[in-house]
């Protein structure tokens, strides 16, 4: 086995697959494969750019453009370096039994990435304006729930390998984090 491969070679990627694979088999319902697409289909290009945009209206709307710009620039970042990884990389999707066909290079998972990046946004500028702890605490659990069960539905769909997602998780975080620090920074010196 090969410890620093990204593909199923893997000891990570394989001990997943194999768990991710006894999961499925073993609670495979119709009504966890709809749920799982229902949130990969959230986790998607097209649906989370729809969000982004009414996110977008909204930060306009309240004239908060300093976040607007923010926003665009994270997320095009983000986007971006999705895009070299995967042309860097070009892993092929895992060849076992996926429940969804996916086209492109598996490393890494733009799901997780884009997700992990929006939501860490969307943190950043709407939980200063929760007031009640508890609440703060609910979206912050909520927004990682969400990013969570993006991440595992790519596997249970079995169009990517741990590592994918784990990378995606990493990127997106880095990408979120560091544009907040650079936004607080350009912020304080205005």
């Amino acid at each position: 086995m090969c410890y620093f491969c990204l593909d199923s070679s893997n000891t990570f990627n394989a001990t997943a697959a194999a768990w991710t694979l006894a999961l499925r088999d073993g609670t495979h319902t119709p009504f966890l494969t709809d749920f799982m697409l229902f949130v990969t289909y959230i986790g998607s290009p097209q649906s989370m750019t729809a969000i982004a945009i009414a996110a977008l209206l909204v930060l306009v709307v309240t004239k908060k453009y300093k976040h607007v710009v923010h926003f665009v620039l994270a997320l095009s970042v983000c986007a971006l370096a999705i895009w070299a990884i995967k042309n860097s990389v070009q892993l092929p999707r895992p060849a076992q039994a996926a429940i969804l066909t996916e086209s492109g290079y598996s490393f890494i998972s733009g799901h997780a990435a884009f997700a992990s990046t929006f939501i860490i946004l969307m943190l950043h500028i709407y939980l200063p304006h929760v007031h009640l702890r508890a609440l703060r605490w609910l979206c912050i659990a909520f927004g990682a729930l969400a990013a969570l069960l993006i991440g595992v539905s790519r596997l249970y769909l079995g169009v990517h390998y741990a590592t994918d997602v784990v990378g995606g998780f990493i990127l997106g975080s880095a990408v979120g984090f560091i544009s907040i620090f650079l936004y607080k920074r350009y912020s304080a010196k205005k």
